[in-house]
């Protein structure tokens, strides 16, 4: 069995909130399902998604 994570502590471990979770959670980008009215995410797919998500904010554009 894997481990789940509710849903704000899989927001704290990312750094973001709940409604960012939730919002990759429609996107399909973590992994979740539903008990009663609370979203368990799956703790791998939150490690993956710190792994390989994208630094926050624009990127720079290089001097030449």
């Amino acid at each position: 069995m894997t481990k789940e994570l509710l849903t704000p502590e899989a927001a704290q471990r990312l750094g973001v909130t709940i409604g960012r979770v939730n919002q990759l959670i429609w996107a399909g980008i973590l992994s979740a399902h539903k008990l009663g009215r609370d979203w368990l995410v799956d703790a791998e797919s939150v490690a993956r998604y710190q792994v390989n998500r994208k630094p926050p904010g624009r990127r720079r554009k290089e001097k030449e």
